[in-house]
């Protein structure tokens, strides 16, 4: 038996603290340091009246799932190279 270890990644977007989240987004990064996005849609009146703060939350998570695997990817590169 194999078991690979995957690096999970998750965020809700809110208009403000109180309300539920109009927005999930999900993300993963394998042990072989391929990211995975995803995000779930869950009011689109209210996501169609915040598309800037949709567009620029998703960038910010979009960047820490690339960082995140972009890191491990050089690790491998260097741990190959020694």
């Amino acid at each position: 038996m194999k078991i690979e270890k995957t690096t999970s990644f998750s965020a809700d977007l809110k208009v403000d603290e109180e309300a539920p989240a109009y927005v999930t987004f999900s993300g993963s990064v394998g042990a072989d340091g391929k990211p995975n996005i995803n995000f779930y849609i869950s009011d689109m009146a209210i996501y169609m009246a915040h598309t800037t703060e949709f567009m620029s939350a998703f960038t910010q998570f979009q960047k820490a799932v690339f960082d995140y695997s972009n890191e491990m990817l050089k690790g491998v590169t260097d741990n190959k190279e020694a």
